[in-house]
């Protein structure tokens, strides 16, 4: 008997999408968290008990997503706050989160003055 291999027949690919780089806009708890400088607990907490913390989500199935911006709106209110309801830390996250608002409108200007 011959002991030839068979060729298995070729997969069609699919076309693969070119890479977009939008800014993400939707976080979920686990990433929102890492970006208030909070524990995920402290989150689902609050989300389950309509605490003090206040930040509005949306919930797709199962997913709970946090709105990047209404994170950035929280971050800025307990800046100009005195006390911090989550940890010390968020008002470097609002610092961060300033940091990276002005990198992102300094990104958007940078098409529209090569353009004029």
């Amino acid at each position: 008997m011959d002991s030839v291999a068979k060729e298995k027949p070729k997969t069609r690919t699919r076309k693969e999408k070119p890479e977009v780089n939008l800014p993400k806009r939707w976080l979920n708890v686990q990433e929102a968290a890492d970006y208030l400088g909070c524990s995920t607990a402290k989150l689902n907490k609050d989300r389950q008990e309509k605490g003090e913390l206040g930040i509005p989500f949306v919930r797709l199935g199962r997913a709970v997503l946090y709105d990047l911006s209404a994170l950035d709106e929280y971050l800025e209110s307990v800046a100009t706050a005195k006390s911090t309801p989550i940890t010390n830390r968020t008002r470097a996250a609002a610092a961060k989160a300033a940091a990276t608002r002005a990198a992102r409108a300094a990104a958007k200007a940078v098409p529209e003055a090569a353009l004029a």
